[in-house]
């Protein structure tokens, strides 16, 4: 739920051109850079890809996502619903390509969002599975020793 594009160099290096043949693009990892009217858009894109989730292509109908394990998930936008000052949030629809599921994405300032998202307690729910594990784990190997 952004509106950033990757930006590709291409293999030549020539910078500044907005429309390069695909042959000519190198769509490695260090030639990209991403593009957004907001910076803070840009820093959550570069987020997800450090933790493994790289956005590779976007325009208004499509966008394609390369997983950890270097699947390549792609999603037709079918909607999107623009940031504005008064709603203070964006969406989006999109369609996996792959199952034909369509999901609903939103984003927004926390007094936008607080009256629409619901209290979920399942980080508390992780937190005790964690916990039960490790007493688990730890049992386990006072056994062994």
């Amino acid at each position: 739920c952004h509106n950033v594009t990757p930006v590709y160099e291409s293999r030549a290096g020539v910078t500044g051109e907005t429309e390069f043949a695909e042959a000519d693009q190198d769509f490695s990892d260090e030639n990209r850079t991403y593009q957004a009217s907001s910076p803070d858009e840009v820093a959550l894109v570069q987020w997800t890809e450090s933790v493994g989730l790289t956005l590779v292509s976007r325009d208004l109908t499509s966008m394609q996502l390369k997983t950890p394990s270097g699947q390549v998930l792609s999603f037709c936008i079918l909607q999107l619903f623009p940031f504005t000052s008064e709603s203070k949030r964006m969406g989006v629809i999109v369609r996996d390509e792959s199952t034909a599921e369509i999901t609903f994405y939103m984003k927004g300032a926390d007094v936008a969002m607080s009256s629409i998202v619901q209290y979920n307690d399942w980080l508390e729910e992780e937190r005790s599975l964690f916990r039960f594990l490790n007493r688990r784990r730890e049992e386990t190997q006072l056994l062994d020793a």
